[in-house]
């Protein structure tokens, strides 16, 4: 059964490849105009191979046309990668759902400061100039003063004279005024305390949220400024913030010391007329699956990939040793857990940690919603099978629309993202290997984006045919599912509505008209719009099953059962969208890519 929804995946692999001809693409002049100048320059030398006046010597031998052929595909695969890379840190997010780790860290905060007249700083605060202190001298003499920093760190103390705090703890200082004081006046003892603390000008540049200059008070620390500015941005370094006093580099700064370990050190205090610089990131790397925090980290020079997982909180119970890593270049590579012990990493790597699925386990989790009586978490022994989760679950609700039960499991969504990813890196080398010389070919970088953008968002929830009517299982034993590890299973309650999707004219829901046919959907909700496909309109099924049919009216489609839930969905052409001359083998491809996305995403929602 697994198998049946792997069909839909690769409907998307093979409708890339069906149309693609073993003929080389050209770049438009425009298209060329458009890409950085190491590519620009790369093309124009294949150009020359082809037809150019160069030298003989030059371009005319074999071994030189391929040269320059290679280094143009490369050059392009780069760019490729830089445009994947740039959705990435657009979005925030990668292609797996994958948050960077830290930057929330300083959202939902206060993000204004102002001086507080009754501070309590900790005891390490350090005294700085405009911070006042009251001392109170008791016995031969009886006096209450305040008494404010110089510029010249000193405090001038009645009948005592001056005291240099600059620089010292509230306690060290405070310590050396009662000394001084005992020392000046035989019988007085002096009690201290911070009165007010000074305000401090703050310059943050780089890349911040909100670069410019803050005034906060004087207790604030690295952290506190960085959420008066709004945090970091997505491709801004956490792990290398440069702090600067007086045009000298004082300390570099790594805030994982915070987030993770939780270690706030007075070295991470300011003061007046100080910088802080936000460096870029530089090497970020991913790690997924069998960890307890996946996310996107910041790597420095030389950590490993212990370091990786114990920033991701160690492994999960049940993981294989087998690890998928994925490099921004393309490259697929599995290793174990020992050949990456001294793995150095590269920008953009991401690795995913397979989860073990061990066979002899006798009991474990599944998890139900929706139109049962009895929804939740239930352990279940080996075997089970989804009827009889059913009789646990209390049965269906008067309202349960069993025909769009929905199950969701873990290997398959596994299976599907590697499918598509394996899919994703193969139209990647298509577009490298068939884009040559001057020419016809104007797939603009709007249109690329849009169509990376479309097959790294998708996310595969791993759903798995199966059957939910108790009536035909108890029919035909075989159609019940046994159940596995992880499962979620989904009720949907009973809808009175079809769902018109896409491109058509006025989108939304109609309700459930008895031997309508798709055509008259379409009709009702005024048919295809503008930017639609022609020829092609998706049918999506309640329980997900997906059918292509032609838009325009024939017998045969127009005799397609409807049912209530069912979603009809027009794809828009992407030509028609960017107002580009696609090459007539391109056009395709990309509508092929687009039409296959949405038929994913309907039967996974």
């Amino acid at each position: 059964m697994f198998l049946i929804d792997l069909k839909k995946i690769f409907l998307l692999i093979f409708t890339v490849f069906l149309c693609v001809p073993l003929l080389p693409q050209e770049i438009s002049a425009d298209l060329l105009n458009s890409v950085p100048q190491s590519i620009k320059d790369a093309f124009l030398n294949r150009a020359g191979d082809v037809g150019g006046d160069e030298d003989e010597n030059s371009y005319n031998t074999p071994d030189t046309r391929i040269t320059k052929l290679d280094e143009a595909v490369e050059n392009l695969k780069r760019e490729l990668s830089r445009l994947e890379n740039q959705l990435i840190l657009e979005s925030g997010d990668d292609p797996d759902g994958l948050e960077h780790f830290g930057y929330n860290f300083f959202q939902s905060y206060q993000t204004s400061f102002s001086a507080i007249s009754d501070p309590n700083p900790s005891s390490d605060y350090i005294l700085d100039y405009g911070d006042q202190i009251e001392i109170l001298l008791v016995g031969k003499v009886n006096s209450r003063s305040t008494v404010t920093v110089q510029r010249d760190g000193s405090v001038k103390v009645e009948k005592v004279g001056r005291i240099n705090v600059s620089g010292l703890s509230i306690n060290n200082a405070f310590e050396l005024i009662r000394v001084k004081v005992s020392e000046a006046l035989l019988g007085a003892e002096a009690f201290i305390s911070l009165k007010s603390l000074r305000d401090m000008n703050i310059l943050v540049i780089g890349d911040a949220e909100n670069p410019g200059f803050y005034t906060l008070p004087g207790s604030a620390n690295i952290v506190s400024l960085l959420h008066a500015v709004g945090g970091v941005k997505k491709n801004g370094s956490l792990r290398n913030i440069i702090h600067k006093r007086n045009n000298e580099i004082i300390q570099v700064i790594d805030l994982y010391e915070i987030i993770i370990g939780g270690n706030i050190r007075s070295k991470f205090s300011l003061r007046n007329g100080d910088v802080i610089d936000v460096q870029p990131a530089v090497k970020k790397v991913a790690i997924s699956g069998g960890v307890n925090y996946p996310a996107i980290y910041e790597m420095k020079d030389g950590e490993r990939f212990d370091d990786l997982v114990s920033y991701a909180n160690g492994f999960q119970v049940n993981v294989s040793e087998n690890i998928k890593l994925s490099r921004s270049n393309g490259e697929l590579l599995t290793y174990s857990v020992n050949d990456l012990e001294n793995y150095s990493f590269l920008p953009g790597d991401s690795f995913h940690v397979y989860n073990y699925y061990p066979e002899n386990i006798e009991t474990f989790s599944v998890k139900i919603s929706g139109g049962v009586n009895r929804p939740g978490s239930y352990t279940i022994d080996r075997g089970t099978k989804l009827s009889e989760l059913m009789v646990m679950a209390g049965g269906y609700t008067s309202d349960a629309y069993p025909v769009g039960g929905k199950l969701f499991r873990k290997k398959v969504a596994e299976m599907e993202r590697e499918i598509l990813d394996r899919g994703y890196r193969e139209l990647v080398n298509y577009f490298a290997a068939n884009s040559g010389g001057i020419g016809s070919f104007s797939l603009g970088e709007s249109t690329l984006r849009m169509t990376m953008k479309e097959i790294k968002n998708f996310q595969p929830k791993g759903r798995l045919t199966a059957e939910f009517n108790l009536n035909k299982i108890d029919s035909n034993p075989r159609l019940d599912t046994v159940l596995q590890n992880g499962d979620k299973l989904e009720i949907p309650f009973y809808t009175t509505e079809v769902y018109i999707q896409g491109e058509v004219l006025n989108p939304g829901a109609i309700t459930y008209i008895p031997d309508a046919s798709p055509h008259d959907y379409l009709r009702l909700s005024g048919g295809l719009a503008k930017f639609a496909e022609n020829d092609k309109v998706i049918l999506i099924y309640p329980n997900g099953d997906a059918v292509l049919m032609p838009a325009r009216y024939n017998i045969l489609s127009n005799n397609r059962t409807i049912v209530p839930g069912t979603v009809i969905y027009a794809p828009r052409e992407i030509g028609k969208i960017q107002g580009l001359s696609f090459a007539a083998t391109l056009a395709p491809i990309i509508s092929s890519v687009a039409l296959s996305l949405a038929s994913l995403n309907s039967i996974n929602d």
